[in-house]
């Protein structure tokens, strides 16, 4: 495969993955691979335990870690009393110092049956309980660059008027709310939303804080009746989608299925004014005829953006991730030939194997590990089933959060089998000394080079200067004999040729060389 471009490409310290051929001009026996992540063996590792959670907590919410290392995480709890407007659906807090082991701490702000010991900071515009609202979802940002420090901490929560879902006229309306605080627990709300729903936009709503743009973007939830590839029909077997050959798929005769889910992404400059949500990618020929996009993340990651998209089943009712990218944080693509990222649970043995939703954050960089934070039931979405978790754990019902890991940079990798494989970039400044790369060559080895822009190799920098890499690191330095420093190269158009056998190349940048 090869590709041309004219474009230079600035490497530094943020990392240059591999998701895409965005930096890659040519490239032999190479297997691109999408790598799923492990799932911690105790799972569920956080699940409801206080009268306020009821059976039910979601993870429609975030997970930050600060700089002193503490964890926080703001997620949804649901009381099990359905006539108890008021606290039907609440935003609660907890920390953790390791992320594995969380407290609920006792806050005093908002009272729970008479007692302010607990961990709510945030309820719906339930009147007292005498509107019936309810929050859906909850994302949370911590926003250093903000120079006003009420605002360091930003929230979106999707919020249902159930006295009337279709009105935009009413005070507090169906939509999306922010809000804003100096410490993510003591927080001031917008008077109106952001996003309606009556405007066809619809709850799981996540923020990113794009901090290469400077600005804040929302991915949301659109309704649209389908389109050219996919339209619904009544049978007398009940609703159906009908695809583009023609074929029949039954689907789930709830309204709200018969108007194809997908995601739109908007943005803002001030966290006031924002644009109009557009379409982030469409539901096409490539999905299969029962699928939506139900919700999805977006994170800054090294040198580009990365996110999570929910393919919603319809016929199954599960839940499962793809992988998606972008280079400018606008336009998004579906990485990896839409291979599965985060996988359901084993089917009425796991407790995440129905609904899942993954934290509107970014994953956490613990060690050479990306941690990331989900959350699961054992019902399937929009189904009435009995799909009980047949062996639930540790006594709990209904909504649990759980962890999953992944390598540095894991998310994808080029291979190479016994043959060996060559990649070659698209040309490049290197604006540092040293050139590291992440790579498992534990059962091979690679070596490198760097040519000008001719396509000549440089003096003490071809393949056969090169110490070989081998192992498995992270962060490989990459050495050749003849040459210490990269140095001399700074400013000056240049591409690598990585060469390898039996191993996977995950990234590369350049840093400063180490000063003793």
């Amino acid at each position: 495969m090869n590709s041309n471009s004219t474009t230079s490409f600035h490497v530094n310290t943020a990392r240059r993955l591999f998701v895409d051929d965005q930096i890659v001009g040519s490239r032999e026996n190479v297997t691109r691979v999408l790598h799923q992540v492990t799932k911690h063996p105790d799972n569920p590792i956080f699940f409801p335990c206080r009268a306020w959670e009821g059976i039910k907590i979601k993870l429609y919410g975030s997970v930050i870690r600060e700089d002193d290392g503490l964890f926080r995480m703001w997620y949804l709890a649901g009381n099990s009393d359905p006539e108890d407007y008021q606290n039907r659906s609440l935003i609660c807090y907890a920390v953790s110092d390791d992320g594995l082991n969380w407290q609920r701490p006792d806050l005093g702000l908002h009272e729970f049956k008479g007692h302010l010991a607990n961990n709510i900071v945030y309820r719906s515009h339930s009147d007292g309980g005498k509107r019936k609202a309810r929050i859906l979802d909850v994302s949370v940002i911590k926003d250093p660059l903000d120079p006003d420090p009420t605002r360091r901490y930003k929230l979106i929560n999707w919020q249902y008027n159930d006295d009337d879902y279709y009105s935009g006229d009413i005070p507090f309306p169906s939509g999306a709310y922010a809000a804003v605080s100096p410490d993510g627990l003591h927080w001031t709300e917008s008077p109106t939303p952001l996003f309606k729903f009556v405007e066809s936009i619809g709850d799981t709503v996540y923020l990113m804080h794009d901090t290469i743009r400077r600005r804040y973007v929302a991915f949301v939830k659109i309704f649209l009746d389908g389109d050219s590839k996919m339209r619904i029909q009544a049978t007398k077997d009940g609703w159906c989608r009908v695809d583009p050959q023609g074929n029949f798929h039954l689907v789930d005769a709830q309204a709200e299925n018969l108007r194809l889910r997908q995601r739109a992404i908007a943005f803002s400059e001030d966290f006031v004014t924002w644009s109009t949500p557009e379409l982030m990618f469409p539901i096409d020929e490539q999905d299969p005829p029962d699928v939506e996009h139900y919700k999805n993340n977006g994170f800054v990651y090294e040198s580009m953006y990365l996110g999570l998209l929910s393919i919603y089943h319809l016929s199954t009712g599960c839940q499962d991730f793809q992988l998606i990218s972008s280079h400018d944080g606008e336009h998004w693509d579906r990485a990896a030939d839409r291979a599965v990222f985060l996988p359901s649970g084993r089917p009425y043995r796991d407790w995440d194997f129905g609904t899942a939703s993954v934290a509107g954050s970014p994953p956490i960089l613990i060690g050479d590990e990306l941690w990331f934070y989900y959350d699961a039931q054992w019902n399937l979405h929009g189904q009435n089933s009995p799909n009980r978790y047949t062996a639930e754990p540790r006594g709990v019902a209904g909504y649990a959060i759980g962890l999953a890991k992944l390598r540095r940079d894991g998310f994808v990798s080029l291979d190479a089998g016994a043959e060996e494989a060559m990649v070659e970039t698209k040309p490049l400044i290197l604006e540092g000394d040293e050139l590291k790369i992440n790579a498992d060559c534990t059962h091979g080895e690679l070596r490198a080079e760097v040519v000008d822009a001719s396509g000549d190799v440089l003096a003490g920098l071809s393949r056969e200067d090169c110490i070989p890499v081998t192992g498995d690191s992270v962060g490989h330095a990459v050495q050749w004999q003849k040459t210490q420093s990269l140095s001399e190269l700074q400013r000056r158009e240049v591409r690598l040729r990585f060469y390898w056998q039996n191993g996977a190349l995950y990234s590369f940048w350049c840093e400063p060389t180490a000063v003793d």
